[in-house]
């Protein structure tokens, strides 16, 4: 007979912890490769290594507090306010009036980045309802 597989449920903290977690993982490597394409090549490094970094920097950068914010708040409200910092930052490219490819290319990767995280907060906030 074939035991029953037990599912562990894990709590809206240990998944924001996990999110942040992830998304400084994300930002480390990013910063790694782009560091290394650069002393191997500065202009490749900045043109294709350049916008993954701004694009995981956004992310760590809105979750890198979690754990001193779970230490004063309840995990909906911390989620609440990363939630809207997001929404904040994507509504900020909108209004951003930059004619420098560069720095429209950083915006535009930045933005992809709190898409993406996002995403992932809305997936949380409807799965523990918060």
């Amino acid at each position: 007979m074939a035991k029953p597989t037990q599912t562990t449920k894990t709590t809206l903290t240990e998944e924001l912890l996990a999110l942040a977690q992830r998304a400084e993982r994300r930002y480390a490597k990013a910063k790694a490769d782009f560091l290394e394409a650069v002393r191997t090549n500065p202009a490749e490094a900045v043109a294709w290594h350049g916008e993954e970094m701004a694009k995981a920097q956004e992310p760590h950068e809105r979750t890198m507090h979690v754990a001193a914010m779970l230490k004063e708040h309840t995990p909906q409200e911390v989620l609440r306010d990363i939630q809207q910092e997001v929404e904040r930052g994507i509504e900020r490219f909108f209004g951003g009036s930059s004619t420098s490819q560069f720095q429209n290319a950083v915006a535009r990767a930045r933005t992809e980045g709190l898409v993406a995280l996002k995403r992932d907060l809305d997936s949380l906030a409807r799965e523990y309802k918060a």
